[in-house]
Order: C-alpha cells, then structure tokens, then sequence
C-alpha cells in the first residue's frame, strides 16, 4: 500500500512539473511571437515607439493573457519576477478626446543613460497639412526604466478626415523622428454649418456694447488675437476686462484653431476692473490687525454671505510651511519638511487618500484661506488687500490658488497670497463677488498664407 501510494505521489509531481514547462515554453514562445509581430519604428539614442491602441473618450489596452495571469498568481515567485508587472492602461478622458495608447522602450540596453534620454513632441496633421501639437513628453529620467506603457490625449484635433498623419520630433531640433498613418476614430463625414457674421460685428449686453473688428493672428506665440471696441456709459464698465475662447463646429477650442474652418465662435467673457466702486452687497472687509510675521497663523470666526455666496474666512498665515486637515485642525510643519519637498514662493500638496483631505501648505509670503461656497461660471470672487496706508499688496505673480472640493461641505477653498511692504503692520481684506457679462459671435477665419509654416503649426 504504501509503495503504491509513493508512485502515485511521484507521478503527480512529474505531471505538474511537465505541465509547468510546458506553460513556461508556451510564454516564452508567446512572447517572441508578440514581439516579431510588433516591433515598432525607430525614433534615436535607441529608442523604439509602437502605437497599441486608439480610441475617443477612452482608451483601453492589456498585454495580460490568461495563461500569463495564472502563471504570475499561482506560480512560484521566481516565475512572478520572469514574467514581470502586468502591462494594464485604462485611461479616460472627455468624451469627444482622441485617446492614443502606446509603448516607448529602449531594446537591449539593460541600464539607462543619462546622456540620451528621450524628448518627443507629438503632432497629428490632417488632409488640410494643419499641425495639432500636444505637449513633448520625457521618458528615462528617473535612471531605471527603460520601458514605458503610456497614454496622451488630444482634446484638439482634425476630425473631418477618416485617417491622421502622426508625427514624432525632437522638441529642440525639430528633427523628424518617424510618421506613420493612423486611423480617426473621431471622424465624422459631416457636420453642421455655422453662419458666419461679416466684420465689425457688434453685440450688446446689459450696459455694455462691444463690437469684434477683427482677429489678427500672432505667429511668435501661436495665439489668435481678437480685437474689441468697447461702449459704455455707465462709469462701472468703463475698461471692462476681456477674454475669449475660440471653437469651431467640430468641437475644438482654445486661443489657436484651424484656419481652414469655414467658422469659428468667439465665446467673449467680460468682467469689470477690481478698482471700481462696488455695491456694498457686493463686498465684505474685514482687517488683519497685525501682519503675522513668521510660522504663524490666526483663525477667524466670522461668515458672511457677498453677492448670495456664502464666505468664510479661516486663517490669515504668515510665510512657513503647515498642513491643514478639516476646518478646526491647523499645525505648523517642522523647516526640515520643506527642504525633504520641493521649495518656491508658495506650493500645495493635496493627499486625497486621508477623508478629510489633508492639504500641506508651503510659502514664503503671508497668505489667507476663505472657505466659499460654489461659484456658478459667471460669477467671479476676487480679494484686495491693502495695507495701513492703503497701499495694494496683491500682485499678477502671486495668483489665487483653488483647492479642491471638500467632503461633506461641498465647499471650496480658495488660498489669497500677499506680499506685504517693509514698513506694512496691518491690512484689510476687502473680498468682492461679481457677474461678468457674456458675448458671443461667429466669424469666418483669416485665411493664413500657404507658404508661411509658422502659421500652420497649432497648439
């Protein structure tokens, strides 16, 4: 009996150890297989790039097989390490975003030099030879990987053509790396028309008339520029601040489009200067009796509704590094945090994965944090702060920075940094909610000359 069992023991061993190299040979053979058939193009310095999926919207693609997947859960862990990270990409974006899954890598090089690292910009170009540049992109500086799953949208591109010319440059050189041919699957055979108005076209909201003369287009920085004529008699509007957005029928938007449409929308947004006399229901101040020098912070405890938004600001901070934590919960962060992270005028982590979210604050000027409620797109909130002798200490370098949404609150936070005067002891803290007002018109596009390349190129 026993011996029987001992054979029956052996003979299941050797029946798991044939069956395992048989799994190993199928990988391996699987592997070289996958590999002949998908060996990408050469790009420089021994890079290969290989495109493995497109789509709109959403862009999946997995290198997993289910004899790969068992292997690496059941298996031994030296098999684990053969086989390697499973290769995933799932990456979501606007419905209408050209999605585009691909792998970059470096093939038989087994450590990463730093004198050859990898900097791409990608273009897609349509029938009519108009560039849509996205952002170039950096690969191997972290002197480890040399092989790279990845994924780029573009929210911008030339949907009426059925397939795209994708090229790859040197960002710096401009040099050529490789173009290919890809399918859109973002192309549609029509769209509708829009009815372009003739120029100077004018358009009237509330107090304010404006009228578009014209669209010039700035080649050194790849922007259209619209040019307005403002009238107005009432003295709040006089000089309104302006801004626009370009779009086409196709759904591409921004300060730069083809100009092979036969349209383009100009959404105009206008808001009045932060200088003007507002209405008292437009505004709240409140001082700072003293301008917290150093790690400090002071709470608030006050909450006003200005123009129906709910505000209510917590602390005023002077220069130091603190990490914030729900409403009530402030302390100060050791000096040696911030030189471990990274060191400017003001930068903010967020660490989503604590509930509530934990924010680590790190500036070099004074600031105040205002809790808000939301803020419908027409509706600016704006802050002044001004010193004991009335002097500004806001400046365009020091931007407002918009925290994210948190928890049970559904508010937002909104971080005011100042930057105080040598001889500033107080200030106040003027804050002002406001309407814009909006225009819209429809124009035929300047038509650019052929010959000139740098007003083909967009961004």
């Amino acid at each position: 009996m026993w011996l029987t069992d001992r054979i029956k023991l052996i003979f299941c061993n050797q029946r798991r150890i044939v069956a395992i190299w048989l799994l190993i040979g199928a990988i391996f053979l699987w592997g070289i297989l996958i590999t002949n058939f998908r060996q990408g193009v050469d790009l420089h310095n021994g890079w290969r790039f290989q495109i493995l999926a497109i789509d709109v919207g959403q862009v999946k693609y997995s290198q997993e097989m289910p004899l790969k997947e068992l292997l690496r859960d059941e298996g031994p862990d030296w098999m684990a390490s053969i086989l390697g990270d499973p290769v995933d990409i799932d990456q979501k974006g606007d419905p209408d975003d050209l999605m585009v899954a691909f792998r970059i890598w470096a093939p038989g090089q087994r450590e990463f030099d730093g004198d050859k690292p990898l900097n791409v910009l990608f273009e897609l170009i349509g029938s009519d030879g108009v560039q849509f540049q996205n952002h170039d992109c950096f690969w191997g500086h972290d002197g480890e990987r040399l092989d790279f799953y990845e994924s780029h949208k573009w929210e911008n591109y030339p949907r009426r053509d059925p397939q795209l010319r994708l090229n790859v440059r040197d960002p710096k050189s401009e040099k050529l790396l490789t173009e290919m041919t890809i399918p859109n699957p973002g192309y549609r055979p029509a769209w509708a028309e829009w009815k372009a108005q003739s120029l100077p076209a004018k358009e009237d909201a509330g107090p304010l008339s404006l009228t578009l003369t014209g669209v010039s287009i700035d080649k050194a920085r790849h922007r259209l520029e619209p040019h307005f004529k403002v009238d107005t008699t009432d003295p709040q509007w006089m000089s309104p601040r302006l801004s626009s957005v370009f779009s086409d029928v196709t759904g591409n938007h921004g300060d730069w489009l083809s100009p092979t449409e036969p349209a383009w929308k100009v959404k105009v947004t206008a808001f009045r200067r932060l200088d003007v006399v507002f209405l008292p229901k437009q505004t709240w101040k409140f001082p700072v009796n003293a301008i917290p020098a150093g790690q400090v912070f002071v709470p608030f405890d006050e909450v006003q509704s200005v123009g129906g938004i709910q505000i209510k600001p917590l602390w005023v901070f002077g220069s130091g590094d603190y990490r914030i934590q729900s409403e009530k919960v402030v302390s100060a962060l050791a000096p040696k945090v911030r030189q471990e992270l990274q060191s400017s005028i003001l930068s903010i982590n967020v660490d989503s994965n604590i509930f509530p979210i934990r924010y680590e604050i790190f500036t070099e000027v004074p600031g105040v944090l205002i809790q808000h409620s939301w803020l419908d797109p027409q509706t600016r909130l704006e802050v002044r702060v001004r010193d004991q002798r009335w002097r500004n200490l806001r400046s365009d370098s020091l931007p407002d920075h918009h925290l994210t949404t948190l928890g049970e609150h559904s508010s937002f936070w909104q971080w005011i940094p100042f930057r105080p005067l040598a001889d500033s002891k107080s200030c106040d803290i003027e804050i002002v909610v406001h309407k814009c007002l909006e225009f819209e018109f429809i124009i035929k596009p300047p038509l650019p000359e052929a010959t000139d390349p740098d007003r083909r190129r967009l961004q």
